[in-house]
């Protein structure tokens, strides 16, 4: 299952969510360190990064894709389970 943008890749507010891979670049995200076991993920359509919205720290909060803030609500870390 992948991360798309939906609708309109361009727009800086669109929506994720989870669907099987197709092959479309809106799918393909780049990681860049961000520092500290952080990355950045920044779409490939888009150009534009993952990002919580809101800045909210609640489960179930919206995930989008955003213009670069630089800020902790753009900021992932992966854990091992």
């Amino acid at each position: 299952m992948l991360l798309p943008c939906l609708a309109q890749p361009q727009r800086r507010c669109a929506s994720l969510v989870e669907e099987p891979a197709n092959g479309q670049t809106g799918q393909v995200w780049h990681l860049s360190v961000a520092g500290d076991g952080y990355y950045v993920l920044a779409n490939k359509a888009s150009r534009k990064v993952m990002d919580v919205s809101q800045n909210s720290a609640d489960a179930g909060a919206r995930i989008h894709q955003w213009d670069i803030t630089g800020g902790d609500n753009q900021r992932w870390r992966f854990k091992q389970r």
